[in-house]
């Protein structure tokens, strides 16, 4: 299919999998800090990806990069986690080291990790994670590459200048090849024994040198087999790859490698002494009196509205929202909605604002496509929720 450049032009900030294996973990980040790339060393490239596992070891009180807490390097971007900082150090986790002749020397860990019974971040760090190169196909390398229909999947151009040329060019209609290689990790976490923790989000740098730094956001509420212990033995594991794109002036291709396992990062994640509160209040929301209950930590809430009725279908055009502040006036944001299978529950999961509310107020009100949502904040009543005992 013929390659629309504008629609190139459009993908180079978007992270897209250079996997076919794990588009899903691209696609759940839903923040990206970007810094300034710097050209990176180029190396010959060799005919395969052979990767060495060296060591796994256990380290004790000890971070793959001590000096930087990665809370704290977020958080001037996302206040929430320079809040919890102080409380997101760990008291053990595994390094993994790799050897590979694309690469070089790879280390991967968990760095630090907040918990607080409901709620769960993780922070990690790989160190040499990628690295791009130009890449001109001979005619029978382009014969064996798969010729993209629709839209010219676009590397990550953090992972340094080839990367970064190779998106301009394609913009601008010109020839270009780039071959990435990466060390990323999986977007299944999973407790030792077996438990799946679902992700919800990312914040994600990758620096001029190659290292990927992350912290991963999980649903709120954990599931239930997850909540309220007094650790969390967490495991995330680790693939590397290889993925070739060519544009020809007119047409994309895409070559992706085996993926290939490569470590598992783990750690210990003790739980903090955040409590869950309890607020709860009553209202009314489109003509019906309603309950309404909220659950409370520092970094995340969810919400429950609940009638005697069941909710209307209020159409394409307009929808059920909520405006909750805490003692501070600071905005707790939605993070979507679900209906109860009986319609008579709203739950809206809240996002945190990095510290334990004292109180809360709740705006209620059916939105509509045309007015914006201060309009509709104004035209409803402040509910003042109470902390239960």
């Amino acid at each position: 299919m013929k390659i629309d450049p504008k629609e190139v032009s459009g993908a180079l900030d978007r992270r897209l999998s250079f996997l076919k294996a794990d588009p899903a973990r691209r696609a759940r980040i839903m923040t990206s800090i970007q810094k300034k790339e710097e050209p990176i060393v180029k190396r010959k490239l060799t005919a395969g990806l052979v990767f060495a596992l060296v060591s796994v070891f256990l380290l004790i009180g000890v971070a793959l990069a001590a000096s930087l807490n990665l809370f704290d390097y977020f958080g001037k971007q996302d206040e929430r986690y320079a809040k919890i900082a102080p409380q997101s150090t760990l008291e053990a986790q595994s390094v993994v080291s790799l050897e590979s002749v694309t690469l070089g020397k790879t280390t991967a860990a968990i760095t630090g990790g907040y918990y607080d019974g409901t709620s769960l971040m993780i922070a990690y760090e790989i160190t040499n994670a990628t690295r791009a190169e130009v890449y001109d196909p001979t005619p029978e390398q382009l014969a064996a590459m798969q010729k993209v229909e629709g839209s010219l999947p676009v590397p990550d151009t953090r992972a340094g200048e080839a990367a970064a040329a190779f998106g301009r060019a394609a913009a601008a209609g010109r020839p270009a090849g780039v071959v990435v290689h990466e060390v990323f990790p999986s977007d299944h976490t999973a407790t030792k024994d077996g438990i799946e923790l679902p992700p919800d989000s990312e914040a994600n740098d990758v620096t001029p040198e190659g290292a990927r730094y992350a912290i991963r956001e999980y649903v709120f509420p954990l599931p239930q087999e997850a909540q309220d212990k007094e650790f969390l033995d967490v495991q995330i594991a680790l693939h590397q790859s290889t993925t070739y794109f060519y544009f020809d002036g007119t047409f994309g291709y895409i070559q992706s490698g085996d993926r290939q396992d490569a470590g598992v990062m783990a750690a210990r994640v003790q739980r903090t002494a955040s409590e869950i509160k309890r607020f709860t209040g009553t209202g009314v929301l489109d003509g019906r009196d309603v309950q309404i209950t909220v659950d409370a930590t520092a970094m995340g809430a969810t919400l429950m509205i609940t009638s005697d009725e069941a909710f209307r279908d209020l159409g394409d055009d307009a929808w059920y929202d909520v405006v909750v502040k805490d003692d501070q006036g600071t905005v707790l944001r939605t993070q979507g909605q679900d209906v109860g299978p009986d319609g008579h529950t709203l739950v809206f999961p809240l996002e945190g604002s990095g510290r334990s509310p004292a109180s809360l107020q709740v705006y209620l009100m059916v939105a509509e496509e045309s007015e914006s949502q201060a309009d509709g904040q104004e035209q409803a009543k402040p509910i003042e929720l109470l902390p239960t005992p």
